[in-house]
């Protein structure tokens, strides 16, 4: 028997699901056309995956391996998919060393391959993993008050951060936009670190590296981010539904800080709003309330009211700079440091 909760992380998964029969195609092609058509009605018109490809069948059924990916494709090449899913997008996770990450579509992921450009599930940002390391999603959980680690390789914290490094290097190195997982404002000053230390090394224009998560962030870091065009990916949906327990675990100033909106627009960072579903609904109205009023669900005291933005600066984090993230060419130029929270 596994303690209470372990079945939701991704290690457990796979010891569970290795003694369930896969689904079939069918079954993902069913479930995903659930998804989507629930999506439109929402007026959601794009979504990321964030963990689509090899690697990934042990995980949620194998929904977002490559079996998956296939489904997706079938589609999107078909009258059957939403039009406005017919691109669906994941993040690669490439296997082996820290070296060699392949470009393009992901090596030997059949779903890649011979799609049209109009139906392809585009891997646009990467996230890397090795077998035998924790997944991405609980990679990196690190407080500068000491709580938590680095859960990627390393026989210390200094070795598990020079692993981290040389992710980032690589996968930037390789052409990828690289995406990190992070929790923590320590994780988030070592990935952001580490992103400004690869585009220095090896210099290209405009690779949109960003933090997903990014809560606790510092004013100094944020900083530095909108300097080398790095974004923050935040989860408004989140602080909703946690931000009254947030002030028992980690006290009332540090969960004032817990994705700070305004703080990242003034400095210039780019933003954009996930709400890491299934971990919350896709309710983007929810999201936007709570970017504006900074409201938790359980009490609806205020947490961090300094950190509330306006209306249009909250849409645009769904849209123009989600956009922007996604490197979808439609017209919409690139978020500006004039767009302040004040613009609303």
């Amino acid at each position: 028997m596994l303690p209470a909760g372990e079945g939701a992380v991704d290690g457990a998964q796979r010891l569970i699901q290795g003694a369930v029969p896969p689904a079939d195609e069918d079954t993902f092609r069913r479930a995903i056309l659930v998804a989507m058509r629930a999506l439109a009605a929402e007026g959601i018109t794009s979504d990321t995956g964030p963990a689509l490809g090899p690697g990934r069948e042990g995980i949620l059924g194998g929904a977002q391996g490559r079996s998956g990916i296939r489904a997706f494709n079938a589609l999107a090449s078909s009258v059957e998919l939403p039009p406005a899913h017919g691109r669906p997008r994941g993040a690669r996770r490439a296997r082996g060393g820290s070296r060699g990450f392949p470009r393009g579509p992901a090596d030997g992921d059949p779903g890649d391959r011979g799609a049209s450009p109009a139906s392809a599930s585009r891997s646009q940002d990467l996230r890397r993993w090795r077998p035998g390391e924790p997944d991405g999603a609980h990679a990196l959980r690190l407080r500068r008050d000491g709580n938590g680690s680095l859960a990627v390789g390393g026989d210390s914290a200094e070795a598990q951060e020079q692993t981290l490094r040389n992710m980032i290097l690589e996968g930037h190195r390789a052409d990828h936009q690289v995406a990190v997982h992070v929790t923590g404002d320590k994780a988030t000053d070592i990935a952001v670190d580490a992103m400004i230390e690869a585009m220095r090394a090896f210099p290209r224009p405009d690779p949109r590296h960003y933090g997903i998560h990014a809560d606790f962030v510092s004013d100094t870091t944020l900083a530095r981010m909108a300097e080398w065009g790095i974004g923050a990916n935040m989860n408004p949906t989140i602080k909703w539904l946690i931000s009254d327990s947030a002030v028992e675990n980690v006290g009332e100033e540090l969960a004032a800080r817990e994705w700070p909106y305004r703080s990242a627009l003034r400095a210039g960072t780019w933003v954009t709003s996930a709400s890491d579903a299934p971990v919350t609904a896709p309710t983007w109205r929810q999201a936007v309330a709570t970017m504006m009023l900074r409201e938790g669900r359980a009490t609806g005291r205020v947490s961090g009211p300094e950190e509330r933005i306006g209306l249009i600066p909250a849409l645009r984090t769904y849209s123009t700079t989600a956009a922007y993230q996604d490197s979808r060419k439609t017209g919409r130029a690139r978020p500006s440091p004039a767009r302040s929270p004040t613009s609303a």
